[in-house]
């Protein structure tokens, strides 16, 4: 937060939005997020460590970049 005084403030509170995003991850639930970039930011780290997650806001990703889900399928 020291660092990043920007991530407050905005549609969500973004540290706080990312913490209850991972802890949604460390416990395998559907992540339940609304902010696209932490949709995004999960979705890329399931990737890397080969995760599986489920989404429940998948279409939020579409105000920022409407085609992420087929960037993240083409990595297959």
């Amino acid at each position: 937060e020291k660092n990043w005084p920007s991530l407050r403030g905005h549609e969500t509170d973004r540290i706080e939005e990312m913490e209850k995003a991972i802890r949604e991850a460390e416990r395998s639930e559907v992540i339940t997020s609304l902010d696209h970039r932490v949709i995004q930011a999960l979705a890329m780290w399931c990737k890397v460590y080969n995760k599986k997650l489920s989404f429940l806001y998948k279409d939020k990703v579409n105000k920022s970049w409407p085609k992420f889900w087929n960037f993240i399928t083409s990595l297959e």
